[in-house]
């Protein structure tokens, strides 16, 4: 979202193409590694995303995209980085995950190039990492990565929506993430 000019949460929930990106990682990805805890059973997921996205969409709660963008590795790393796991375990691909780690690659890059200071515990490793243009840099970092780190498959996903943003923009590789994954 940040990639894309906005500014504010509530924007990028009711960005279509956005909506129906996040609609299908939460959907798709996310949902089935939710499936092996005890008690899921008793929650209604669809109405529980339905007020995810409403709270997000609300104008009145003007959080910003880059106060929620602190500290990302550390957030990747306690939760992405488990759920993508979880859900390569299960069989899925978990491409909605991988885009959004390309996503935040080439945030790193605009961070760098415009002399903005990332709040996050890593920043100076991730700016790094990324001062080369070789996503593979970043993704050799284990506290971020983990065991994600050998994760071939989706490695190469990342790296080819890397690509994608890079050579074409990150409109148009969303509209194309979307289209192949509806």
């Amino acid at each position: 979202a940040l990639l894309m000019g906005l500014e504010y949460v509530f924007e990028a929930a009711v960005n279509p193409l956005l909506k129906e990106y996040f609609s299908f990682v939460m959907h798709d990805e996310l949902r089935p590694t939710l499936e092996g805890i005890e008690g899921i059973e008793q929650i209604n997921l669809d109405v529980y995303q339905d007020i995810l996205c409403e709270r997000f969409s609300n104008t009145l709660v003007a959080d910003t995209l880059m106060r929620i963008s602190h500290d990302t590795s550390n957030k990747f790393s306690i939760q992405g980085c488990p759920a993508v796991s979880d859900g390569l375990a299960l069989g899925l691909p978990m491409k909605g995950m991988a885009f959004m780690v390309a996503c935040w690659a080439h945030f790193i890059q605009k961070c760098g190039r415009a002399g903005v200071v990332m709040k996050d515990g890593q920043s100076g490793a991730l700016e790094a990492a990324m001062a080369g243009h070789d996503i593979n840099a970043l993704l050799d970092m284990e506290p971020v990565f983990h065991e994600l780190m050998f994760a071939e498959g989706w490695r190469a996903e990342v790296v080819g929506y890397y690509d994608m943003i890079k050579f074409e923009g990150i409109r148009q590789a969303l509209r194309k993430f979307n289209a192949s994954n509806m």
